[in-house]
């Protein structure tokens, strides 16, 4: 893939909020290059506001128009797009841009630059998919320069994000031979290579092992595990689980009679119920990760 031309009608973007919800800054490029757009906000309920790490004060955009007065010219600009290139795109910028009034059509390609460099460069350099890899990781680890003073400029920002994705890209397109594909190619050769390996990871990452351990207050205590238990004499009983998440949910259901996150404590264990446990067994499939995932993340902010 050696014209950027080809990227004309995709954007990278990146966003600056107040205290994370309303929007301060937003910068959109052309994936060929050209800033298409930048523009500070006021925010239209907020007035004062931490500016770490953005460094925008309320008194820098008190005279900036709000999102509402631009929200036409930035609905024409995602409407134009095929394609959106960012750092958790979806989760936060988009999303964000959704709530303050943007529709994405469900036809927009999303570009996640964390799938990319993990997929590119960190697979095989032993870094973990759900490790916390930011911009600044991934350009020092493509060796690409960032200016420190500058960061978390949005333009600057988005500047930099496009150009780790266009590094990325080549260095994907020139390992598998595909110097001279068009982009529609390498995306493809891309989204299906990178489902294989994600999948595999998740298969890898959510098997482990639960076990009942005995405790001498009269509880008991069920643990999860990603790698095998060590003996201990208090361990009534373990087994290997594909899905831990799914065997949380089922287990802390069957013994407390309530979803709970992570390992727990309960009161009573009859034959029945350590037999059951015994005879445990799942499978993993990816939709029962994602509903088992929420079910987890909900039963935790009430624990």
């Amino acid at each position: 893939m050696t014209d950027q031309k080809q990227l004309a009608d995709w954007i990278c973007l990146d966003a600056e909020f107040a205290e994370g919800v309303e929007m301060l800054e937003l910068a959109v490029m052309s994936g060929d290059g050209r800033m298409i757009y930048t523009q500070r906000f006021r925010p239209a309920t907020l007035r004062r506001w931490r500016s770490y790490p953005h460094g925008i004060t309320p008194e820098m955009v008190e005279n900036e128009p709000l999102f509402a007065e631009c929200r036409q010219e930035i609905q024409s600009i995602i409407d134009a797009a095929s394609h959106v290139i960012g750092f958790a795109v979806a989760e936060n910028d988009l999303r964000k841009l959704r709530q303050e009034g943007i529709h994405t059509d469900e036809s927009l390609g999303i570009v996640e630059i964390r799938d990319w460099f993990w997929l590119t460069h960190g697979l095989e350099n032993g870094l973990d998919y759900r490790q916390n890899v930011g911009l600044n990781t991934c350009c020092r680890e493509l060796g690409i320069d960032i200016d420190e003073s500058k960061e978390h400029s949005a333009a600057y920002d988005t500047e930099c994000t496009l150009r780790a994705f266009t590094g990325l890209l080549q260095r994907y397109a020139d390992k598998r031979g595909m110097a001279n594909a068009s982009i529609e190619e390498i995306e493809r050769r891309f989204a299906e290579e990178f489902a294989v390996e994600k999948d595999r990871y998740d298969r890898a990452n959510g098997a482990g092992y639960c076990c009942i351990i005995r405790h001498g207050d009269g509880l008991y205590q069920m643990k999860f595990t990603k790698e095998p238990p060590a003996y201990h004499p208090d361990i009534i009983a373990s087994v290997a689980v594909a899905n831990r998440k799914k065997a949380m949910v089922r287990f802390s259901q069957m013994l407390t009679g309530k979803i709970l996150y992570g390992n727990f404590r309960f009161e009573r264990l009859s034959k029945r119920r350590l037999e059951e446990f015994k005879a445990y067994t799942d499978s993993y499939e990816a939709d029962d990760e994602q509903f088992n995932s929420k079910l987890l993340r909900l039963a935790g902010k009430f624990r």
